[in-house]
């Protein structure tokens, strides 16, 4: 008879197959996918898909908040520890966006969030990762206005690197090094004493 982890662990890898073949399907067909299809691209039934998510818009949120909370870990996987000096988060963030291998971040690319933010939940799940962003740029030793400038500049990047034909996947190695020497302190306070 099995024991309750291992169904607790079923029951996961099962959630986490429905939420990465929405996640997949978004991408290709937007808001617009069945949620039959999504069943059938992770292998369950259309009704196994309801017993773990009851709604279209409860598998939506929970592709939000784990695509957030996959973005954030990665994000603090690229901290380098030995960075002792402000903006080391803005680097982190900048290293994931637009990775030094060349190639463009999966993370979070690919679905239209913004055909997804009438939901009240995804609505949610994305102004409180914004929140989340903003506080911890604000704690990070850089001016606020300049993190934005430089994570916006990111987030495009790597938005641009991800398509496949896209100038900026060529360039991304040299606009990485770029947007990281903004990062720095010493480039912040320059420019923020140009203005």
């Amino acid at each position: 008879m099995p024991t309750k982890p291992t169904i607790h662990r079923d029951k996961e890898r099962t959630r986490q197959a429905i939420r990465e073949a929405a996640e997949r399907l978004l991408a290709a067909h937007g808001v617009t996918v069945k949620i039959g299809d999504i069943a059938e691209a992770a292998g369950v039934s259309k009704s196994g898909l309801l017993h773990h998510f009851p709604s279209k818009d409860s598998l939506l949120v929970a592709v939000a908040e784990e695509g957030t909370a996959n973005f954030r870990r990665k994000v603090l996987e690229a901290v380098d520890l030995s960075e002792n000096r402000p903006g080391k988060l803005l680097r982190a963030y900048v290293r994931t966006m637009c990775p030094d291998d060349g190639q463009a971040p999966h993370l979070f690319l690919g679905v239209p969030w913004e055909t997804l933010m009438p939901i009240e939940g995804v609505r949610q799940a994305l102004e409180a990762d914004e929140d989340h962003w903003e506080q911890a740029f604000a704690q990070d030793g850089l001016d606020l206005a300049w993190s934005r400038i430089v994570r916006y500049a990111a987030d495009r990047t790597g938005e641009a690197a991800a398509h496949e034909h896209s100038r900026a996947r060529v360039d991304l190695p040299a606009m990485r090094e770029t947007l990281l020497a903004m990062a720095e302190p010493t480039y912040s306070r320059s420019e923020s004493s140009a203005q």
